[in-house]
């Protein structure tokens, strides 16, 4: 595979992304967003360990806080950041094309797609049109996308993937809040 950015959240699925990547020798760097998200901290200490642990480069971009969730210092709204894929994926293609990464990687599945309009097919399809359009060569890869988290979790036991190892609540705290979306369907693939 060509040189790949992948969104490293430090949550289950782009963890399992990561090591999926790994498995199939990706030359691969990560990129973390910080956006004023309530749970910043411990999802950025998961998404560091791996890379560090892997040898892999590990970026962090600093974004000026996002607004409109239950995500986000405002705490308004619901559980969903409007745009944010949009912002990240915008960012991290100038990232790439400056960088000279041809792929930008990202764990949506589809579990994700029914909540986050921004996790199906047909967006990740306009988002690569609209780089073609720009005449920029990195393209959006979403190898997760037909999956859902239960098969991520399979994915990862067949390559051994540690995704225990990784921060899916929403909430800030020494242990997962076990009552959030990201927690329950966590937990639900877990089972």
């Amino acid at each position: 595979m060509k040189k790949t950015l992948l969104l490293l959240s430090g949550g289950m699925d782009s963890v399992a992304l990561f090591y999926w990547l790994k498995s199939d020798n990706a030359e691969m760097e990560c990129l973390y967003f910080d956006y004023g998200q309530n749970h910043c901290q411990r999802e950025r200490d998961f998404a560091e360990k791996h890379c560090l642990d892997a040898g892999v480069r590990f970026h962090v971009k600093t974004l000026p806080n996002l607004e409109g969730s239950l995500l986000t210092a405002d705490s308004v709204g619901t559980w969903v950041v409007p745009s944010r894929n949009s912002i990240f994926l915008s960012h991290a293609a100038n990232f790439a094309e400056s960088h000279g990464f041809a792929y930008i990687a990202y764990a949506c599945n589809s579990d994700d797609s029914d909540g986050f309009p921004d996790c199906r097919p047909e967006w990740v399809g306009a988002f690569n049109q609209q780089l073609a359009f720009a005449e920029m060569k990195c393209r959006v890869v979403t190898p997760f996308i037909q999956h859902t988290k239960l098969g991520i979790v399979w994915e990862s036991r067949r390559i051994q993937a540690p995704i225990e190892r990784s921060w899916s609540c929403y909430r800030h705290g020494i242990e997962p809040c076990g009552e959030c979306p990201a927690c329950e369907k966590r937990t639900e693939a877990f089972k």
